[in-house]
């Protein structure tokens, strides 16, 4: 979420700024419930991303709301023992040999360092051979077991000796989107039912929202009933972390009333949540 609250600390200055990643805020008839994602030291600006933005040895080339890709700017020696930093934190460890061979690497801070598979046997690097999940925190590649979401590729194209040309180590993720299933029209004071998916499967905990207003969140089943309360053209979307956010209209019509006269003087309201009758004198 993005509201940030910030208040003086006894005229103290350059005090460290802590953030709280709420991923969703649930509001129901009987429970209310925040849940948060993280929390972690922030930065009070953001970082535009655009294409042409170097990051260590890789250049992004190009960007979108689709995908980010990047590649090598120069070419990578990959001499015996040498170590290459490539964005952040990730490198490349080259093996003390005369025959090539080396990893992918990531280091954290404490007493674990994450390694990926060996070169020769691999030149591509992905979720199933770069991923690692410790106490809920991703090492590597980003990779969510439970709904199967992780899109971020490593790939070598060529590599001259030991040397990898300019452009042909590239980097590729794309986003990943939920799909949701719900009626094109409805009536009001309906219910209806609101189904999200990921590749056919169903997605729990996926927050969904009516004109932006978070409405609750999909049981085990990937489903939401909800009734709606006001007519008119609507916008219902679904978003889960790591996924882009899913959108579908929706008409909400007013209920009408048929009138079917008889005898018994009957009214009958139709696509009403209630039957109104006239009785004679």
């Amino acid at each position: 979420m993005a509201n940030t609250r910030s208040s003086g600390l006894c005229a103290e200055n350059d005090v460290p700024l802590l953030a709280v990643h709420f991923d969703s805020v649930f509001r129901g008839r009987e429970v209310n419930a925040a849940f948060i994602w993280g929390v972690f030291q922030i930065s009070e600006s953001f970082t535009q991303v655009k294409s042409g933005d170097r990051y260590g040895e890789l250049e992004i080339s190009s960007v979108s709301s689709n995908g980010i890709d990047m590649s090598n700017r120069n070419s990578l020696s990959l001499s015996p023992g040498n170590t290459v930093d490539l964005v952040g934190n990730l490198k490349i460890i080259v093996a003390d040999s005369s025959t090539l061979r080396f990893a992918l690497s990531v280091e954290r801070t404490g007493a674990f360092e994450m390694r990926g598979t060996i070169y020769p046997t691999a030149t591509e690097w992905d979720l199933m051979n770069f991923g690692l999940n410790i106490g809920g925190t991703n090492l590597g590649f980003y990779y969510d077991m439970d709904n199967d979401v992780g899109k971020e590729r490593l790939k070598i194209e060529s590599i001259n000796g030991r040397t990898i040309p300019e452009g042909k180590l590239r980097y590729s993720t794309t986003a990943e989107e939920v799909s949701f299933d719900a009626p094109a029209k409805g009536n009001q004071l309906g219910n209806i039912t609101i189904r999200v998916l990921n590749k056919d499967e169903p997605v729990a905990g996926a927050v969904v929202s009516f004109d932006n207003k978070d409405i609750g969140l999909t049981d085990e089943n990937g489903e939401l009933n909800y009734m709606l309360e006001d007519s008119g053209m609507h916008t219902i979307y679904a978003s889960m972390s790591g996924f882009a956010k899913a959108a579908r209209d929706i008409e909400v019509r007013m209920p009408f009333a048929e009138f079917v006269l008889g005898q018994k003087k009957t009214v009958e309201v139709k696509d009403a949540p209630f039957n109104v009758f006239l009785m004679e004198d």
